[in-house]
């Protein structure tokens, strides 16, 4: 807290789980008093610059909750003295699931603290955008970030003494917004010198006249310390995105669906090759392929060694607008196989890859989007005599998540589990599972569940061809088996356990080496 430091504000579901409360912590010894009481349906609250609470924000349910005084998506703004008034926020939340939605999402707050910033689907919008709003209201006021293909996520640049002066966003052509002209003029003298788009902003001052930026080239960022007082550039150092490597050609541009949509993908292959190389589809639901900030490593590691990566958008995906989330969640993940399948199709008549030989990776939920997509077998899909087979990663079983925006609550109310239950049983099934879930339970009839990470191939049959998942450690499985059903249960969040480098990481990509170069048999394909 800015006027006693010896403090921070903590929010933890300790009183009405899986409602928080807001406690003011002592960093020495530990306690704990509670600074704002839970409120029902809220699961996040804001502070303002100064350590006040100013608003909370939670995750819905179309309808009433159980218990709860009100109907439909709701926010709670905090008066000086501390009382919490309900703030209607239907027209600012979207569907994220089949009965969830998501209100908005709190940036930060100016510094007056009379204008909070979010991002938000305005009045039923297909994609986020960022909005400044009345921080009393959350009325929204005008809008400053959108995109015609994906959603907006972003970041609040701010200072402690000057609030919040704009937000990084992975935007291609459009990175950075700024809401102080007079930084963006400075950072763009900055962007002439480097001969480079600044991407990131990463640190600031408390006083908002030093600015770290970041500069993304090819598989490195490299990082520069601005001096808005004087302009002096100092460079501070780079990072290396895991395992990248030269000698390589790549292009974003867009593949077009059957139904006519238009979705980004990103095509990574040896530098000068000639030959229809073999095809590793990456799919994966966290860094979308036309990302400006951040490289994924993995395209990089398997064009390297002969194949032709290409890396789609797929429905089922989060970032691209929430009716394409939903559509690759319905029917076991139908809509997205056709897409994984459009896409194979486009990178054939491009001459660029030999599809009918094709394995898919993911890590995460990209996991469960790989092992969807590689079930595909419409009339457009491979010959049914080419190769398929699929490596999926997660370090190991993980019964309950972190809290975020997109993950409040943990087990069995935490995305992905409204979507995967979807994906692992037919409508019957589902309905008949609501009907116990909501049954009180008895000594006759006791309350049963669904796994919330279960396989999106339905009733986890094995789907014929070769298998590779990684959860503790590697299993390739060849035909169908208990240890298949169970190892594809484990699939959970890679990101919380194993980061880009790991030891972990390293004998995963190793083994869907080995698996890809015995099934794809990959050659150069150059002069």
């Amino acid at each position: 807290m800015p006027d006693d430091p010896q403090r921070v504000l903590v929010r933890a579901a300790r009183d009405a789980e899986p409602y928080t409360s807001v406690y003011r912590v002592n960093v020495h010894d530990g306690s704990a008093q509670r600074a704002m009481e839970y409120q029902r349906g809220i699961v996040f609250w804001h502070a303002d610059r100064t350590g006040t609470v100013r608003l909370g924000t939670g995750w819905y349910e179309m309808g009433q909750r159980g218990g709860d005084p009100y109907a439909g998506p709701t926010a709670v703004s905090v008066a000086k003295g501390g009382a919490a008034a309900r703030i209607d926020v239907s027209r600012l939340a979207m569907p994220i699931g089949r009965r969830d939605l998501a209100g908005p999402r709190i940036l930060g707050f100016d510094k007056e603290g009379a204008h909070v910033y979010y991002e938000a689907a305005v009045d039923g919008a297909e994609r986020t955008s960022v909005w400044e709003a009345s921080a009393a209201t959350l009325e929204p006021r005008r809008q400053l970030v959108s995109s015609p293909v994906r959603d907006v996520r972003a970041t609040a640049i701010h200072g402690t003494s000057c609030g919040v002066v704009g937000f990084m966003h992975p935007i291609a052509g459009r990175p950075l917004t700024w809401l102080d002209a007079s930084i963006g003029a400075d950072v763009a003298a900055a962007e002439r010198d480097l001969r480079q788009q600044p991407v990131a902003v990463p640190s600031m001052s408390a006083d908002c006249q030093r600015l770290v930026l970041v500069t993304a080239d090819g598989a490195y960022r490299r990082f520069h310390l601005l001096d808005r007082a004087s302009g002096a550039l100092r460079a501070l150092g780079a990072q290396r995105s895991g395992r990248a490597a030269s000698g390589l050609e790549r292009r974003v541009t867009n593949y077009r669906t059957r139904d006519g949509e238009a979705f980004p993908i990103a095509v990574t292959r040896p530098t000068g090759a000639v030959a229809k190389l073999p095809v590793v589809v990456i799919l994966d639901a966290e860094l979308p392929p036309d990302s400006v900030e951040r490289r994924d490593a993995w395209p990089d590691y398997f064009a390297s060694r002969g194949y032709l990566v290409a890396k789609p958008v797929v429905r089922g995906q989060r970032g691209y607008g929430w009716s394409n989330h939903l559509a690759g969640r319905r029917l076991q993940g139908a809509k997205l196989q056709e897409d994984a399948e459009d896409a194979l199709k486009w990178l054939q008549a491009e001459g660029l890859g030999d599809v009918r030989h094709a394995c898919f990776l993911g890590r995460a939920a990209g996991g469960h989007l790989a092992l969807a997509a590689a079930l595909g077998n419409s009339e457009s899909s491979a010959d049914a005599k080419g190769t398929r087979c699929v490596a999926a990663y997660a370090p190991k079983d993980i019964r309950r998540f972190g809290r975020d925006h997109f993950r409040p609550f943990g087990q069995c109310l935490a995305y992905p589990c409204d979507d995967w239950m979807r994906w692992a049983a037919s409508d019957r099934d589902l309905a008949t599972f609501g009907e116990r879930r909501n049954r009180p339970a008895s000594p006759k009839q006791p309350r049963t569940s669904l796994e919330p990470t279960t396989s999106p191939v339905l009733e986890a049959a094995h789907p014929g061809f070769p298998v590779l998942i990684w959860t503790d450690q590697g299993t390739i499985h060849e035909r169908e088996s208990f240890g298949y059903r169970n190892d594809v249960r484990k699939l959970a969040y890679f990101d919380l356990l194993a980061p880009i480098g790991s030891d972990n990481e390293e004998a995963f990509l190793e083994a869907a080496e080995a698996l890809f170069a015995r099934e794809l048999k990959p050659s150069s394909g150059t002069d």
